[in-house]
């Protein structure tokens, strides 16, 4: 991915908001990966310049490597695009602007924008002052529409109606719209006869937030045998949830169950139960998931 050109940073293209640098820049078409080298799993920025920095420079450099300390990189994973939303207007309008685009093409792509937020503000107001709720799709519509008619009249010498403008964009919107999961809400199981089953949950407000697990242990007749609850401090709705389980297991293996009941864990998260299992690590909770492991161990 090239460095200067490509929208790969929250801050949009690179060499728009540093032009200066982006002019001392010894090769303007290096990649991400030239940019540094990695000092085992920590990468190490290394941008080099035709000439020494001045004081103002260095400082405003300095500004630059800030900015980029909140770029994570990982050696083990491909390069690809993701998108990642902002809460901020103006890097939602930097990154949608593309800067070598020129002609008609950049007339609709700019004006586009425009279409699209004054549509949601119109929609918003219908709805708040008179109650009509548009669908999104109707909103996107209007989008379009507006766009047509404002390219229309800023491009006048294109040679194109606006019904070939909608035309041309229902060929794009071809795609299929798939139908939002529902989720279904399931009855409590109990566990088979010499078993105990711990349900365990975590939240967090906020990632991260404000967090805590709890937990609340039953027999095969679903007689409550115990149960906990505590704050977990900040932390994000994953790492909850394992704190929850960990917990259940310390709380099991220091009972006098041990070796007379068989244990069950249930957890309302598919990704911890991988976690758990095997099927997928992360090294950012390890200390965590080893100690899992091991008071595991000692049930059997």
């Amino acid at each position: 991915m090239v460095f200067g050109v490509a929208p790969w940073h929250s801050f949009g293209w690179w060499s728009l908001h540093y032009a200066w640098k982006w002019r001392l820049a010894l090769n303007k078409k290096a990649k991400v990966i030239d940019m540094g080298s990695w000092n085992g799993l920590i990468w190490c920025w290394d941008i080099k310049f035709r000439r020494s920095l001045f004081d103002w420079e260095s400082e405003l450099f300095r500004a630059l490597l800030a900015r980029l300390e909140g770029v994570r990189l990982c050696k083990e994973l491909q390069d690809k695009y993701i998108w990642k939303f902002t809460p901020s207007v103006r890097d939602i309008f930097s990154s949608w602007i593309i800067p070598h685009k020129n002609g008609a093409y950049k007339t609709i792509w700019d004006t586009l924008f425009y279409a699209i937020v004054w549509s949601i503000w119109l929609a918003r107001n219908q709805l708040v002052f008179k109650g009509i709720r548009l669908h999104w799709s109707e909103v996107a519509r209007l989008s379009i529409v507006r766009t047509a008619h404002c390219v229309k009249a800023l491009r006048s010498e294109l040679g194109f109606s606006i019904d070939d403008f909608l035309r041309a964009i229902d060929g794009v919107r071809s795609f299929r719209i798939r139908n939002p999961k529902v989720r279904q809400l399931k009855v409590w199981q109990p566990p088979p006869t010499g078993s105990l089953k711990f349900n365990v949950d975590g939240s967090a407000r906020g990632k991260p937030g404000p967090g805590g697990s709890g937990g609340v242990l039953r027999d095969e007749s679903g007689v409550v045998l115990c149960f906990f609850s505590c704050p977990a401090g900040v932390i994000d709705s994953n790492l909850a949830e394992l704190l929850a389980v960990r917990e259940a297991l310390r709380i099991f293996c220091s009972s006098s169950w041990v070796g007379i009941k068989n244990l069950i864990i249930e957890s309302d998260s598919a990704l911890i139960v991988s976690w758990i299992n095997g099927v997928l690590r992360i090294w950012k909770y390890s200390f965590i998931l080893n100690e899992i492991f091991s008071l595991i161990e000692n049930l059997y």
